[in-house]
């Protein structure tokens, strides 16, 4: 596999996927390269099945023989498990007027003991009747404010585990030790490797 077609309206996660992909010698492009954008179906039921459908999705838009990567995630409170999950763009996009850091923390405000927070990414990635998945996770705490001026919003707030620093003040190589859709992208190769597509 030496190029796939990125199922997703975030340019600006497409664009972090494309950079971590390239490491594998992989070409990663949107597929808003090749066509209109698109409305995704409504999100189903867990991160596995939303990302198997974006890639379905929009292998059947192109009509393509490429590998079409889906991808979905979300983030999990420990304080506050009504919250995020599957739904976790849905509730950001409701208080828009917000960054997420700032949300999360106001969230958060009252909870000073579990500040616990698992960022997880699942990417599905189809060609055919063929897929495979890769998954990754990021174990953390939410800092008590913002700090840092590295990454994206969210990196402002969460501290990995084993680390003193959020995200946001760390290196991009450091950063990427960390990240749950790198570590996606890595268990997802591995399981390609392991199917030997062409």
């Amino acid at each position: 596999m030496n190029k796939l077609i990125i199922a997703s309206n975030n340019l600006d996660k497409s664009q972090e996927l494309t950079a971590y992909f390239k490491t594998f010698a992989v070409a990663a492009v949107n597929y808003q390269d090749f066509h209109e954008k698109v409305q995704f179906p409504a999100e189903l039921a867990d991160y596995r099945a939303n990302a198997l459908q974006k890639a379905r999705f929009i292998q059947k838009v192109l009509k393509t023989n490429l590998p079409v990567l889906g991808d979905d995630s979300g983030i999990e409170l420990l304080a506050l498990p009504g919250h995020f999950q599957t739904k976790t763009h849905r509730e950001f996009d409701q208080h828009g007027s917000l960054s997420h850091s700032a949300y999360i923390l106001q969230l958060l405000k009252d909870h000073s003991q579990a500040r616990d927070i698992i960022l997880t990414s699942y990417l599905a990635l189809c060609q055919g009747s063929r897929y495979i998945v890769g998954q990754g996770q990021l174990r953390g705490l939410v800092a008590w404010r913002a700090k840092g001026t590295n990454g994206f919003d969210l990196d402002q707030i969460v501290i990995p585990k084993g680390a003193s620093q959020t995200l946001a003040e760390m290196s991009t190589v450091q950063r990427q030790r960390y990240a749950q859709r790198e570590k996606a992208i890595e268990n997802l190769m591995t399981n390609w490797s392991d199917q030997q597509w062409n």
